[in-house]
């Protein structure tokens, strides 16, 4: 008899059941989407969700500033800052250019913070800078690999972002992220008459029978809530 697949939660209302359940424990999404269509709301729910139902989490940032996050983060009621001090939560930038460095010491600062907060979940804001990375192009491929086994290795359920939408191909990493992640997940935030819209959907999802349909999602005082269907 195989065994039982373990998921958790997402953290988002009305999207755990478009994918029987949650995202597969262990896993890494990659959530596309374009400037403006909820990204990093989307990853920071998902966390504090986490941090809330003892599940450690850690943002990892090349571009936001920590605190701009905290603060928004406290327009939707997340005390970010408390599950700081509780060790349930952190936030840490790692600067573009120092990111060759990490890779090369083999992510050994990340791992520590990992360590010594028990973390189950990650998010990392984006893996276009990856891109930054190597000589040429089978290098920054090369290193944008060994991150998500990286990732995989230490068991935590990953999302990492990337401003785009699948198959548009803006750099090498975005073409080796969408093939090694296990799931996609795409924002989108189109103009229709006067008015924007939000959607999302599933693209794939390794080990589960997932939703195909595009269903609308609102950001709301609490975060992101997943509506349904398109209508």
């Amino acid at each position: 008899m195989a065994a039982s697949i373990e998921r958790i939660g997402s953290g988002i209302p009305g999207l755990d059941p478009m994918m029987e359940g949650g995202f597969v424990k262990g896993h890494t999404t990659l959530l596309c989407g374009s400037y403006g269509t909820g990204k990093t709301t989307f990853c920071m729910q998902f966390l504090i969700s986490g941090a809330m139902g003892n599940e450690p989490g850690l943002f990892i940032t090349f571009e936001e500033d920590p605190e701009q996050l905290k603060e928004e983060g406290r327009a939707f009621g997340w005390d970010i800052e408390g599950l700081e001090k509780s060790n349930k939560l952190k936030v840490i930038q790692i600067a573009p250019q120092d990111l060759l460095n990490l890779v090369e010491a083999g992510f050994g600062q990340i791992s520590g913070i990992m360590k010594s907060m028990g973390t189950k979940r990650v998010v990392v804001d984006s893996i276009i800078m990856f891109d930054l990375l190597g000589k040429d192009e089978y290098e920054r491929r090369k290193y944008a690999i060994d991150f998500v086994a990286w990732l995989k290795k230490h068991g935590c359920t990953a999302m990492v972002t990337m401003d785009s939408i699948p198959g548009a191909g803006v750099g090498p990493a975005s073409g080796i992220a969408e093939s090694a992640a296990d799931a996609i997940i795409a924002l989108y935030h189109p103009q229709e008459k006067r008015r924007r819209t939000r959607s999302l959907e599933i693209i794939k999802m390794r080990e589960t029978s997932h939703s195909d349909s595009l269903v609308d999602f609102e950001i709301t005082k609490k975060g992101i809530v997943v509506k349904g269907p398109m209508t």
